[in-house]
């Protein structure tokens, strides 16, 4: 009570608390309400129903980030989640005092170990962690072309989803890095496995589809690795 009531008058302890939380990943700011104050916990989250979830996004191309040689601890999932959250927020313009219109806003979908979330314009991103937390599966997905599009805008739109999808994967990717070196020492070891293509259940590792700049994973102008930024920053990619 004294800490989140009305006793600690000067707000000091609250918010040295808040930015303590936010600094540890145990929390966000929910910047999806306007005029007012909420901050997203993915610790308490519910559950919801797994067959759902295998419902969403059928069109989507998947990565996998598979923990099973090592081990997923608790939290770290959650963590990702509230990365994401933030920033999408960020992208939709949703920071304090940016608010224009909620009923613009694209707010995510959130249960424990799954988030629906919006990352751009036409850009639908799913994070679901395994039930055995050994795998957390990254699925993207970009709105496709309307029939009767010419040849030009057909290219234009292929070549969208390609940065899109390098982006969201170099996103994630970033953010669990972060969370690997600030919350465990680096201790977190993974492999990455890359979707070939849409509809197939063929992957391959990360260094192989780098090598073969496999599209729409890497661009085909890439010619540096997606390196992950350990100092990474949700705000930087909003540009």
């Amino acid at each position: 009570e004294y800490v989140w009531g009305d006793l600690d008058e000067s707000g000091h302890l609250r918010d040295f608390l808040l930015d303590l939380m936010r600094s540890l990943m145990l929390i966000s700011d929910w910047n999806f309400i306007r005029h007012e104050d909420y901050y997203f916990v993915p610790s308490l989250l519910k559950k919801t129903n797994a067959r759902q979830d295998k419902t969403f996004m059928k069109d989507a191309i998947q990565c996998v980030f598979d923990f099973s040689s090592s081990f997923l601890p608790n939290g770290i999932f959650e963590r990702l989640i509230c990365i994401c959250v933030e920033h999408s927020g960020r992208l939709q313009g949703a920071g304090r005092g940016r608010l224009q219109n909620t009923r613009e806003l694209q707010v995510p979908i959130l249960a424990q170990g799954f988030a629906s979330l919006w990352f751009g314009e036409k850009l639908h991103v799913c994070l679901r962690m395994s039930e055995d937390m050994t795998h957390i599966c990254l699925l993207i997905e970009s709105t496709q072309s309307p029939k009767g599009v010419t040849r030009m805008e057909t290219v234009s739109n292929n070549k969208n989803t390609e940065d899109s999808t390098s982006r969201v994967f170099s996103v994630v990717s970033s953010a669990l890095e972060k969370i690997n070196s600030e919350v465990v020492g680096g201790r977190l070891r993974w492999k990455t496995l890359l979707q070939i293509d849409k509809g197939r259940e063929d992957f391959v590792s990360y260094e192989i589809a780098k090598r073969d700049l496999l599209q729409p994973w890497f661009r085909t102008s890439q010619t540096e690795n997606v390196k992950s930024n350990l100092d990474f920053d949700p705000s930087v990619l909003t540009d």
